[in-house]
């Protein structure tokens, strides 16, 4: 039993109520008196050796490796150490299993309390209150997050991330932590001021007046230059405890500075095109009326032709530009930064005394992109450009994996782009032939060829298509989109071909298997009614009295009682299995298609007797039908068949022999009949 005079301190009752763990640990006798402990209650009221106390927790109630550091932390001989050096109260973290098995986090406060003594309690930091501060603090990829006890300076690991990330001290003081932090881990440069900057007076003061406080700076980590952001906000409404967290930015900045970089590569080629552009944002009105626009963006060679400084314009209202100017321009800029519509527009500018040619294009919306060419002074200049942009607007319209100009006079073929997967296109042919001797294109591709090569011979301007190639030569042929840009050398009048080439082999291949999917019953296999219908209602129409049309409708007797009695599933295999028998007692060439439901279609063409052709092909259907059978399930059907020479239309066709179906059904089951129209006497 306790020997109560062995503990002098009288621990407060307040204290009692507010803690989840109380204890008191005494130097002289290495012993530990648990007064109260939520999480071993069967050690309460016990005095006991201190180290087999802390053994005992870190055997039930510890399970990783840092809570463990932690717990060793608290050991007889630091405790002893904090008596001797008459230290504070201190402060740490520590994550534990409770009784349940669930994980929760601890605040263990270590106080002397007399020059024998030291009073350890423990309280649970309630789940609202942790990650409340926790989601207004951490990015999901933090480096770690540390509380700081403001009173006693004291410095905890709240939670880290489980990578390699340099952190600080886990448990201690943080001034002191901090300081030492930096100097290993922070580049020289910028150490020292880090450092001041992290002092807990700056910081408190800062966030006198802000939600928080933000530092970044350069850390090496792993050997690399890692940039970090470290921000510091109150854990508490109390203001006695800051959360800091760590974010690695390295990532975001890197992109931020690529971004940069192309945006300032982008103007530096905006900036010295040979051509003026300019770009415009509309002003509207409070009833959303276009009313103006102001320039936002305006190249040297667009200040050069308003003869003003470059940047000049920006800024500027356009139509303080150009006071007076007819309003056939400003509807352009209106409805092209309003739709993306673009305009090309030839028009006289008094304010300048030039005659423009101005391209409207849409850069965002709201905007709108002028591409200006002095028609005035240049001539040739105006065609050159424009041609140009005729040929930048037909690449950028492309999904371009091969770009390509081609010179049907000397058969060479120059690349100006590759795709990275398209390899081994042919540098010179002259013809379809040169290609297939290259090993290039198969001889049935003639026709996709011509219809490509055909049009731009005719001299037409453009001309595009699909086709299959094998590139490299040898290999297996995909297929390709190619796009045909025909455009002549304003001096000696020779004729180019600019064109690209994309693979479209699984795009081919896909729409394919969508095509054959669409035109299929997705229970039997063959034809649905829609295809079936039309692809019969064709061959109808093109009779010509050489053939006799037959069309040969069948209904399953008595497939409602089957599905009846033996269910669905086994009415849906009774299906599958007469489809089976239609397209193995018809030729290939007939057309097998379900209607819906129980009942399916058979077109056929003969040039015999359709009443003998009838009799055949009814025998062989019903040979063929009465050697199929479902679980021991007969299958049965009858037949209604209409032969004409003539061509009709479809729906009589189909009426004509759905009247003889209702007629074999009359006559009893497994019956059919024919109607047969004769053909016209000469």
């Amino acid at each position: 039993m306790l020997d109560k005079k062995a503990v002098s301190y009288h621990i407060p009752a307040a204290l009692m109520q507010m803690a989840d763990s109380v204890g008191l640990y005494q130097a002289d006798a290495d012993m530990f008196f648990l007064a109260k402990d939520e999480l071993a209650p069967e050690l309460v009221g016990r005095q006991l050796p201190y180290e087999e106390v802390r053994g005992y927790y870190e055997q039930m109630f510890v399970f990783d490796s840092e809570a463990s550091r932690v717990l060793t932390s608290l050991c007889s001989e630091n405790l002893r150490r904090m008596l001797e050096e008459r230290a504070g109260t201190r402060t740490v973290s520590i994550r534990v299993l409770d009784q349940g098995g669930h994980p929760h986090w601890l605040e263990i406060v270590t106080e002397p309390v007399s020059s024998n003594e030291v009073l350890i309690t423990a309280k649970s930091l309630r789940r609202v209150e942790r990650d409340t501060a926790v989601v207004a603090a951490v990015n999901p990829k933090y480096d770690y997050v540390a509380k700081v006890d403001v009173a006693t300076s004291t410095y905890a690991i709240f939670v880290r991330d489980e990578g390699d990330g340099l952190i600080p001290e886990i448990n201690g003081d943080y001034e002191t932590s901090i300081r030492d932090f930096n100097a290993a881990s922070v580049v020289p440069e910028e150490s020292e001021r880090l450092t001041r900057a992290m002092h807990l007076e700056r910081v408190l003061s800062v966030l006198e007046h802000e939600d928080d406080y933000c530092l970044y700076c350069t850390m090496i980590e792993g050997g690399e230059r890692r940039r970090k952001r470290i921000r510091y906000c109150w854990l508490d409404a109390m203001h006695e405890k800051l959360l800091i967290s760590r974010v690695d930015i390295t990532d975001i900045v890197n992109a931020q500075r690529l971004r940069a970089e192309e945006e300032s590569l982008g103007a530096a080629y905006l900036d010295n095109l040979p051509i003026a552009c300019c770009v415009l944002r509309v002003a509207y009105d409070e009833a959303e009326r276009p009313v103006d626009a102001f320039y936002v963006y305006s190249n040297r060679e667009h200040a050069h032709l308003n003869v003003v400084e470059h940047g000049a314009m920006v800024g500027k209202r356009q139509r303080d530009h150009f006071m007076g100017e007819e309003d056939t321009f400003f509807t352009a800029v209106f409805d092209t930064a309003a739709t993306g519509r673009g305009h090309l527009i030839e028009r006289f500018s008094p304010s300048l005394q030039k005659h423009l040619l101005v391209s409207t294009f849409q850069p965002e919306p709201g905007c709108c992109g002028c591409a200006i060419i002095d028609m005035t002074e240049q001539r040739r200049l105006e065609r050159d450009l424009a041609r140009s942009r005729q040929k930048l607007d037909f690449i950028l319209s492309q999904t371009m994996d091969v770009v390509f100009q081609y010179d049907p006079a000397s058969g060479r073929l120059d690349l100006f782009s590759e795709g990275s997967h398209i390899e081994g296109v042919p540098q010179f042919f002259k013809s379809f032939q040169d290609l297939m001797q290259l090993g290039v294109v198969l001889p049935d591709q003639h026709g996709a060829y011509e219809s490509l090569v055909g049009p731009i011979r005719s001299e037409a301007l453009k001309s595009s298509g699909e086709i299959q190639l094998s590139l490299p030569a040898g290999s297996s042929s995909r297929w390709y989109r190619v796009a045909l840009y025909a455009h002549s050398d304003d001096v000696d009048g020779h004729r180019y071909i600019l064109g690209y080439l994309t693979d479209i082999e699984d795009f081919v291949r896909r729409r394919m298997v969508l095509e054959r999917e669409a035109r299929l019953d997705p229970l039997t296999g063959v034809l649905n009614a829609r295809a079936g219908r039309e692809t019969a209602s064709r061959r109808v129409e093109r009779l010509d009295g050489t053939y006799t049309g037959l069309l040969a409708i069948f209904d399953l007797d008595e497939f409602k009682s089957v599905n009846d009695v033996y269910g669905h599933q086994v009415g849906d295999r009774v299906l599958q299995e007469f489809s089976k028998v239609l397209v193995t007692a018809f030729r290939s060439e007939d057309t097998v298609y379900r209607l819906g439901g129980d009942e399916f279609a058979v077109y056929m063409e003969s040039c015999r007797d359709p009443r003998r052709v009838a009799e055949s092909v009814m025998a062989r259907f019903y040979c063929v039908l009465g050697e199929h059978e479902v679980d021991g399930i007969s299958i049965k059907a009858s037949v209604g068949i209409f032969a004409s020479p003539r061509p009709h239309d479809f729906g009589e066709f189909y009426s004509r022999a759905d009247a003889c179906l209702y007629k074999s059904k009359s006559f009893g089951r497994g019956r059919w009949n024919l109607d047969v129209e004769e053909r016209e006497q000469p």
